[in-house]
């Protein structure tokens, strides 16, 4: 507790939150606000008084705050002289240097420093800290904090208030704090929402939960899966046990084949041949089949991180880049990003979406933007186009964040997230932390500052690969985490990264930071499974090879093209293999300068297999439930057969649909196959009631299957980016969009 006497009665007000809209008026950009500015923010001019709160906690470790003593768990930062006396020598909270969170456990006073706004506002939390509700205490107005100056905030908080603040602050002055072990609850006893496949998530969302960052995620679903499955949603992809109750199958995991013409997009125009390098490839970015026009098309980078260009394609394969007027004549450029427009870099990471829910914004960009100004900082960025060629002025902007954060939609849960490269700890300085919202603008403002709904979320494991060159082994760290749905679960894409750190190795030796794709699976759009930990898309390491290093995947997912899925990714030459002509070499400053586009090409839901020899198998499933009246399946069975079986939820043969009934597949290999039992006879009938299905291989691989009310054999699951056949995001045609 400190001293009453030194406090005196504070101002009280309510600080009403900063929501900066950039909107383009008469061609120049104007800056809306609905609060008042940072100037205007009310102050007490000495603390506030009253006792202090006490806090519970679950990261990190307290203190007293006295003049040496180390700030962070995670720097070496030490507590400088120039403190007030009124602060010295009380609790504090020693976090990382990242976050600083608790939750007040009794009501009463609490102190939160900060950096200041002016000295450092890439790290300031003032803003949050004044949504929160905290008051600046003017004496002193300024103080000694990381070799910066610091703000003092303060605030009266009730028992049960929940605090996360971000980057460089400290709590200090609690009466009490209380470590505690956050664990998860048993997945069996949430009361969430409830999920399209019977997933009920918990009550807090997105989960709160201490875990190593070195070791794999855990996935709860898999462990407590629900009792009955609905499968009304999508081809049911066998890449986990979610579905299955028992099986003697041996799984298999399957990688796609790069096209063999690639690169199929690569730098060849005078504008992509920048002095930070010669690119031109989606560095995420977005390739999508339009519907509307039947094109593919495709948003990179034009240059090294200099614009954002557009492209055309009629097959996927064949590329053009049209001609257009929007920022410069003759050029495909359609975004100069950037509040500083003059450099050559102006940005890192895009996101290009396609949303046909909102016409009047069908098309949907999130970047990290370098804002104006000496220090030129990263701000989230987030315009709209109806057309994907004209593009608004930012609609909202965020805080500075970490250069390689994206942003993806989950349409399972109706909400955009954003995947934000942030330090975990001193684990990483390459991880993800996950903020949801359904408005891509209110995600994209809210980002100003952390808050309680930002979590730390995914990393590299020890599982994940390192530098095969044992030279530039370092690592592995998770570079980036590109999502996208995919029939009935979200695809997740984990760009690894594997060495060599900084620029000192590269710049000498012309070699990237190593970057391979591996992939994971999510039923719930958080947890993700990664059992196959081989590279999906990998770098050659190649001297001579378009994607001799650091390879990025593409935003949107997939694309469905007949039986085929397309995978685009981008890839980076050696600086000085001149695989793009004389320009590419020229004058370059970069070693990360040349950047092309490629594909990689899978079967059709052939992440992996459920396999049977010439000795046979069979596949049991968990208790389903459907609403569809037609089994298919993706099946090879080129040299074998598959056939099935209807059991109830006891698991007893129902008359009729056993797999006596069952008119096996036959030396036949189809993406989409419809089974029946007896003459013709489908699952009429047995719609509504949970029931199992039994799979009966022999010398086959089963893909997927799926049950649907259309003879047609439409999944109704999400096709990724699209393709040719489909009319909007999810599949509702089947086997003519194969046939096209």
């Amino acid at each position: 507790m400190r001293p009453t006497e030194l406090f005196s009665k504070c101002v009280k007000a309510s600080v009403r939150c900063m929501l900066v809209i950039i909107a383009a008026m008469a061609g120049s950009v104007v800056f809306l606000s609905t609060a008042a500015s940072a100037d205007e923010a009310l102050a007490a001019k000495e603390p506030l008084p009253g006792d202090d709160a006490s806090v519970e906690f679950t990261h990190g470790e307290t203190d007293r705050f006295v003049k040496g003593v180390k700030l962070f768990s995670d720097r070496d930062y030490e507590l400088e002289e120039g403190m007030p006396d009124w602060l010295c020598g009380n609790n504090f909270l020693r976090c990382g240097i990242d976050r600083c969170s608790f939750r007040v456990t009794a009501p009463g006073i609490l102190t939160v420093l900060t950096p200041d706004r002016q000295s450092n506002p890439r790290a300031s939390q003032a803003r949050a800290l004044e949504e929160l509700g905290f008051t600046q205490i003017e004496k002193p107005s300024l103080i000694p904090l990381v070799h910066a100056k610091g703000q003092i905030y303060q605030k009266q908080v009730k028992a049960g208030e929940q605090v996360d603040i971000g980057k460089l602050s400290v709590l200090v002055g609690f009466a009490e704090a209380v470590k505690v072990e956050t664990m998860m609850r048993p997945w069996s006893e949430n009361n969430g929402e409830k999920l399209y496949n019977g997933i009920v998530l918990p009550e807090q969302w997105p989960p709160r939960y201490e875990r190593d960052p070195g070791e794999p995620m855990p996935v709860p679903y898999l462990e407590c899966p629900p009792p009955v499955i609905p499968i009304d949603v999508g081809r049911q992809l066998l890449v986990d046990d979610f579905l299955i109750q028992e099986t003697t199958l041996i799984r298999t995991f399957h990688l796609p084949e790069y096209y063999p013409g690639n690169p199929v997009l690569k730098p060849d125009k005078p504008w992509e041949f920048t002095k930070m390098g010669s690119f031109a490839a989606p560095y995420s970015g977005g390739v999508w089949f339009d519907p509307a026009d039947e094109l593919f098309k495709m948003w990179y980078h034009g240059g090294n991180m200099a614009a954002t260009c557009y492209a055309t394609s009629k097959d996927g394969i064949h590329w053009e880049k049209p001609d257009l007027d929007v920022v410069a004549m003759g050029t495909n450029i359609v975004v100069k990003p950037g509040m500083d427009r003059e450099t050559d870099k102006t940005f890192d990471s895009t996101t290009i979406w396609l949303d046909d829910s909102e016409p009047e914004a069908r098309f949907k960009y999130f970047a990290t933007e370098r804002a104006s100004g000496p220090k030129r900082l990263f701000v989230t960025v987030y315009r709209s186009s109806v057309d994907g060629i004209h593009w608004s002025e930012p609609l909202a902007v965020g805080g500075a964040r970490g250069d390689r954060t994206t942003v993806f939609y989950n349409p399972f849960r109706k909400v955009w997230v954003l995947s934000e490269r942030t330090r975990w700890s001193d684990y990483s300085s390459r991880a993800r932390a996950y903020t949801e919202n359904p408005d891509p603008r209110q995600l994209i403002a809210a980002s100003l500052n952390r808050t309680a709904d930002t979590v730390m979320w995914a990393a590299a494991d020890k599982l994940d690969p390192t530098n095969p060159v044992s030279e530039y082994a370092e690592g592995p760290s998770l570079y980036n985490l590109d999502a996208a749905p995919y029939e009935s679960l979200m695809l997740g894409f984990f760009s690894i990264w594997q060495g060599p750190e900084g620029a000192q190795i590269p710049s000498r030796d012309k070699v990237h930071k190593r970057n391979d794709i591996l992939i994971g699976y999510s039923r719930d759009g958080y947890h993700w499974d990664r059992p196959d930990r081989r590279r999906f898309i990998s770098c050659s390491w190649d001297a001579n090879d378009w994607r001799f290093g650091n390879v990025q995947s593409a935003a949107g997912g997939p694309l469905v093209v007949g039986d085929k899925l397309y995978f685009y990714f981008s890839g980076r030459a050696k600086v000085d293999a001149g695989l793009y002509g004389p320009e590419s070499t020229d004058g370059r400053e970069s070693w990360a300068a040349d950047g092309a586009t490629g594909l990689a090409v899978l079967r059709r839901d052939g992440f992996a297999s459920m396999d049977a020899d010439d000795n046979g198998g069979t596949l049991t499933t968990r208790p389903l439930l459907f609403h569809g009246n037609c089994l298919f399946v993706n099946v090879d069975a080129t040299s074998g057969e598959l056939a099935a079986e209807i059991l109830d939820a006891d698991g007893n043969a129902i008359p009729s649909y056993t797999v006596r009934d069952c008119k096996p597949v036959r030396n036949v290999d189809s993406t989409i196959c419809q089974l029946e039992w007896g003459d013709g006879k489908d699952l009429s009938g047995l719609a509504g009631t949970p029931a199992r299905i039994r799979f009966s291989l022999k010398n086959a691989k089963l893909f997927a299957f799926w049950v649907t009310p259309e003879k047609s054999g439409a999944s109704h699951g999400y096709v990724g980016a699209g393709g040719p056949g489909f009319s909007g995001p999810a599949d509702t045609v089947g086997i003519a969009s194969r046939e096209l």
